[in-house]
Order: C-alpha cells, then sequence, then structure tokens
C-alpha cells in the first residue's frame, strides 16, 4: 500500500490537540473502498481514541475526506473481506503499514454414502 505524505495542515492541527498518532483503517473486498480515521493521545494505541471531543471529531472527518479523495484504493474483490492500515506516528515521525485479510477455512471432507428415496 502506498503512503499518502500527511498534509503539513493536518498535522499542525493534530500537534494542537495533542494527537500523537493517526491511523487510516482501510477496508476493502466487496467492491467498495471503506475508511475509518482513528485519534489517539497515547503512543500506540490507535484504537482507544476519546469520543465525542469535537476537535477531534471534526479532524477525524477532515482526515477521511482528505485519505479518500487522494488515496486510489479501491475495495474491489471476489467477496473476501482484506484491508490495509496505516498509522502516523506524530512523535516519532514514522508510519508503519499492515495488511490483513480474512481467507476461507475448510473443515476436513466427510464423505458418506448416498442414499436414494423410492418414490
Amino acid at each position: 500500500m502506498d503512503v499518502l505524505p500527511l498534509p503539513k495542515k493536518i498535522y499542525d492541527q493534530c500537534k494542537a490537540a495533542g494527537i500523537t498518532n493517526i491511523g487510516l483503517h482501510w477496508s476493502g473486498g466487496g467492491g467498495d473502498a471503506c475508511l475509518y480515521a482513528s485519534l489517539s493521545d497515547c503512543v500506540g494505541d490507535t484504537y482507544h481514541q476519546p469520543r465525542g471531543i469535537a476537535a477531534w471529531d471534526t479532524l477525524r472527518e477532515e482526515i477521511e475526506n482528505w485519505a479518500y479523495n487522494e488515496s486510489d484504493y479501491c475495495g474491489a474483490g471476489d467477496g473476501t473481506e482484506y484491508g490495509d492500515d496505516v498509522v502516523y506516528d506524530l512523535v516519532n515521525h514514522k508510519v508503519t503499514t499492515r495488511s490483513w485479510f480474512h481467507k476461507p477455512h475448510y473443515d476436513p471432507a466427510i464423505t458418506n454414502v448416498m442414499e436414494i428415496q423410492d418414490g
């Protein structure tokens, strides 16, 4: 996955709000790309962020709009879910990426004698 350069305006707004991590959590597989942006004030903790803070909610929406409009993430596929996480560490100026996917799991096949009903 290509990593988008973080716009300085968003970086500055996040730093001023005390945000240390921005997570872009992409998912797809059925034809549509979905995106959720997470914000955190704890290094390494991108999934447990406060909710309902107006400034953070506004930033989250701005980040999602920016990333969705700038990315070419398409979400196409055969219905098998997959995704990519991109986490911008604003403290250490690092970006971490990770891909994930679901795959079918098959139990061992069971073969029985086929019965045919009279009738």
